[in-house]
């Protein structure tokens, strides 16, 4: 069995679910329209939610990652995002799905800025189920998958190629459990689980390669273990809010500390579709780097919400 059937498995695994769950989630909130809002208060039962999102951005950001080392980066980036909620009954059903294309110019300590070339450009798609039965916490499982879009390489296309189109595609599975808490300015979740991740690659082989077999190349790299993890969002005023994100994942498959990755964002609107974005990400994980890798952004953006 190649490597490709794999990939070419795990999307159609991934992508069909969605599609489907899409289009009958699509086909339930036309029905709700046309029935009116008078037999929509009638039964609510079932509820169905779609948000959709377009922004074009201009940002300067600054890096420092164990492929790449110290990076400076000016970028330009086409961010499509679609998700959707249904409650049905008991269960809360969810997807996210988010498609990047990335421009940039690179620097690092050694060269100038590069000519424009692709960037982290990536296909996100995530399915979600929580059973919502008014306990303490709410069980639920997931599942992601993720790939680049384009062609990326470390510093210039003469050097090296560190992602491509499905190369690689890692595919994650999370069941647990979830605590909630939403207030009129404020809304955060807790959130432990036993999890699963597999990550499978043709060229591009630094996520899977095991630097401790010099002598084979592996392109196929599966995680087991345990992760916590907590999203907070706060509206500081009608103009301005702040969201957090902290992962904690541990390994049972090697012995590794934990990995920790942390995501501050800060959001201010300046007129009704352009918005100024300041974010900044922590990551530690040992089997990569014994350093603390971080990226920080400054967004000035144009969104279109729907």
């Amino acid at each position: 069995m190649t490597v490709e059937w794999n990939q070419s498995t795990m999307l159609w695994a991934y992508a069909l679910p969605c599609l489907l769950f899409f289009s009958v989630q699509t086909d339930m909130a036309a029905d709700q329209t046309q029935a009116g809002e008078s037999a929509v208060a009638k039964d609510t039962s079932s509820l169905t939610r779609n948000t959709y999102s377009i922004k074009l951005s201009l940002s300067q950001q600054a890096s420092y990652d164990f492929i790449r080392g110290n990076l400076g980066l000016l970028d330009f980036k086409l961010d499509v995002q679609q998700s959707t909620s249904l409650h049905l009954r008991t269960f809360d059903l969810s997807t996210q799905n988010r498609c990047t294309v990335e421009l940039n110019s690179q620097s690092t300590d050694s060269t100038a800025f590069s000519e424009i070339q692709a960037g982290d450009s990536q296909l996100f798609v995530s399915l979600r189920c929580a059973y919502a039965a008014g306990w303490l916490v709410d069980p639920y499982v997931s599942a992601s998958m993720s790939t680049p879009l384009l062609a990326q390489h470390a510093n210039s296309p003469s050097i090296e190629r560190i992602g491509s189109i499905f190369d690689p595609l890692t595919t994650a599975q999370n069941c647990g459990v979830q605590y909630r808490s939403v207030s009129e300015r404020a809304r955060w979740m807790l959130q432990a689980s036993a999890s699963m991740q597999q990550i499978q690659s043709h060229h591009s082989s630094r996520l899977t390669d095991n630097l401790l077999t010099p002598d084979v190349i592996e392109h196929y790299k599966a995680l087991a273990g345990l992760e916590c993890g907590m999203n907070a969002e706060l509206t500081l005023d009608s103009s301005t809010s702040y969201s957090a994100q902290y992962l904690s994942r541990k390994n049972i498959l090697q012995n590794s500390s934990w990995q920790i990755q942390c995501t501050n964002e800060l959001k201010i609107r300046l007129r009704k579709s352009l918005g100024l974005t300041l974010n900044l990400v922590l990551n530690y994980d040992d089997t990569q780097t014994k350093r603390l890798q971080f990226k920080q952004s400054t967004y000035l953006s144009l969104q279109l919400e729907f």
